[in-house]
């Protein structure tokens, strides 16, 4: 009994969730604040849930203050939308195949910006 505790407490770890969409970066930035791996991966995840949630939110603006009769471009943004939170998702998947290899890589487009922030 105490084994498949251990073994149940070993395979669920705070790493796995770095990535989880829009809130995931709390946990690193919050309860990891020494380990370097850690806060590696918050910053990146950071980045990506606000590019992210600033794209969908301006889009969603867009879309409000457009005329009724602009539906071909209203449905062009809704696309573009729905197309943005897929690659989001693909980006979470990523990191978080990352973050449970232990593998400290980086997003290259968002490595430039990840530098910059001071945790």
């Amino acid at each position: 009994m105490k084994k498949t505790i251990q073994n149940i407490k070993e395979k669920i770890t705070i790493d796995k969730f770095y990535y989880f969409p829009f809130f995931g970066w709390i946990l690193p930035l919050a309860f990891k604040k020494d380990d370097t791996f850690a806060i590696h991966h918050g910053k990146q995840s950071f980045v990506l849930a606000a590019f992210f949630g600033i794209s969908l939110v301006m889009l969603s603006f867009l879309i409000i203050f457009l005329p009724i009769n602009q539906r071909l471009i209203k449905l062009i943004i809704v696309i573009l939308m729905y197309l943005l939170e897929a690659i989001y998702l693909v980006t979470c998947i990523l990191g978080t195949m990352w973050t449970t290899a232990k593998v400290k890589k980086e997003f290259p487009i968002i490595s430039n910006h990840t530098k910059k922030l001071i945790f």
